[in-house]
């Protein structure tokens, strides 16, 4: 009889559980969809720089030959 109470008692606890760890799972998705963004972005200006920077370079190159 104590083990069918012991059961009763925790019968929702696995659904707790498993609604605590669906929503972690989700919390962690969600930060690396932001971090992968910003990344992606942050590339992109990155890129912008370099290509100014050697389109710089290229027309004191042109300049100075």
């Amino acid at each position: 009889m104590k083990r069918r109470s012991l059961l009763r008692n925790q019968s929702g606890a696995a659904l707790v559980v498993a609604l605590l760890m669906i929503i972690i799972l989700t919390l962690i998705g969600l930060a690396s969809t932001i971090t992968s963004t910003f990344e992606i972005r942050l590339s992109g200006a990155k890129r912008g720089t370099t290509d100014a920077f050697y389109a710089a370079d290229s027309g004191v190159q042109v300049v100075l030959a």
